[in-house]
């Protein structure tokens, strides 16, 4: 859609844009789906795996980290404490299953969110490899904890057509990631 010889007006973009995506969204509308799908699979709490390269390659199918409208400090650090729970189970499945993959990554735009990164250790560091620009790892930025527009992402997006995340691969190594989650569940 953006070419910049045809389409350089934003306005006109933006029109574009819509015009392709009206149908679908009122065809959603219309059978009450969220604006978003999320595949309701995911075997450790909100996350799910694969193996890519022999990679342990993280997913969050059905991520819902935080719902900032709670107020109450401790129902937010049970949130994160059912997380570290969720993906310390993940890390113990993977490495009984695939005992010689000793890295573990993941591509999306969360990598950057504070709150997902004390998930990890120190040594979950970016990769300069990004995620194909055509999936949730990058557009799940624009959605919000109730599936639906994110808008304050949204925004940022159409005022200079730049994602405000990127979705980067970050990676450590298993084993110092399931030490990290032990010693962190123990505080």
């Amino acid at each position: 859609l953006l070419n910049k010889k045809k389409y350089n007006d934003l306005n006109n973009f933006i029109k574009k844009s819509y015009d392709i995506l009206r149908p679908r969204l009122i065809a959603r509308c219309k059978k009450k789906y969220a604006l978003t799908e999320y595949n309701k699979t995911a075997r450790f709490g909100c996350f799910d795996y694969g193996i890519c390269d022999e990679k342990i390659d993280l997913h969050m199918p059905v991520f819902q980290f935080i719902n900032h409208k709670l107020k109450k400090s401790s129902i937010k650090k049970n949130k994160s404490l059912m997380r570290l729970k969720d993906l310390l189970n993940l890390v113990e499945h993977a490495v009984k299953n695939y005992p010689n993959c000793k890295i573990i990554q993941c591509g999306t735009w969360m990598n950057t969110y504070y709150p997902f990164r004390k998930l990890f250790p120190p040594s979950w560091k970016p990769t300069q490899k990004y995620k194909n620009k055509n999936s949730i790892a990058w557009w799940g930025q624009f959605v919000d904890v109730t599936g639906n527009i994110h808008k304050k992402n949204t925004s940022a997006f159409i005022e200079n057509l730049k994602f405000p995340y990127l979705g980067e691969f970050y990676e450590c190594d298993i084993f110092e990631l399931k030490d990290f989650i032990f010693s962190s569940i123990k505080k």
